[in-house]
């Protein structure tokens, strides 16, 4: 349980990728979350996010797969999205609780087999897309805005799912990008990890 009195904090997501051997270049992915409780000064907002499985991506296939999420542009490469039933939950338990919050996710882009990087953001890249937008917002870096809360009441969970689904506004889609030039065959037989750092602070002041 991580605990600090100041206007920000860290969630951090280990992901871990599993490229096989096959002909077929199928990768495996899966994300293992730690839990934090965020202090602000006058209380807390407590965020929970679970593991994310991203199951198999076939870097082989040049076809479009709505039943595993997988997909193919020509002009970018393959992208495979989360499936599972994992959410982000943020609970307001300050007690000004009409000051909004804003959480972010973000990568450093590299990718460790044990202690040694064996790919970085040119080979794999961690990104989320809203429903309905065509913009992959890439992880690395800053990182992109998964949530806004403009006016939390206290108490009361503020929630975001992560399964693929193109028209509910509650979700929002996390995935995997394989862009179309880079040659991944020398991660045959590696498991891959990264991380991703979820940040709680307040909503930039307009």
């Amino acid at each position: 349980m991580l605990k600090k009195i100041l206007k920000g904090c860290h969630v951090i997501v280990v992901i871990s990728i599993l490229i096989s051997s096959f002909l077929m270049m199928n990768v495996s992915a899966k994300a293992n979350t730690s839990h934090s409780s965020i202090n602000f000064a006058d209380g807390a907002i407590d965020i929970s996010v679970p593991s994310l499985d991203f199951g198999e991506i076939d870097v082989t296939s040049l076809q479009n797969n709505d039943t595993t999420a997988q997909f193919f542009q020509t002009s970018l490469g393959h992208m495979k999205y989360y499936q599972g039933d994992a959410k982000l939950v943020a609970t307001d338990k300050r007690f000004n609780s009409r000051d909004g919050f804003r959480i972010t996710a973000s990568t450093d882009g590299d990718w460790y087999q044990g202690e040694d990087k064996v790919a970085d953001v040119t080979k794999l890249v961690l990104f989320m897309k809203d429903p309905g937008d065509d913009d992959l917002n890439i992880l690395y870096g800053p990182g992109a805005v998964v949530m806004d809360v403009d006016s939390p009441i206290l108490g009361e969970n503020s929630e975001r799912s992560f399964n693929y689904d193109e028209d509910s506004t509650d979700h929002v889609n996390f995935g995997i990008f394989v862009p179309n030039n880079a040659d991944v065959s020398a991660l045959k037989n590696k498991t891959l990890t990264t991380t991703i750092t979820w940040t709680a602070s307040d909503i930039p002041q307009v």
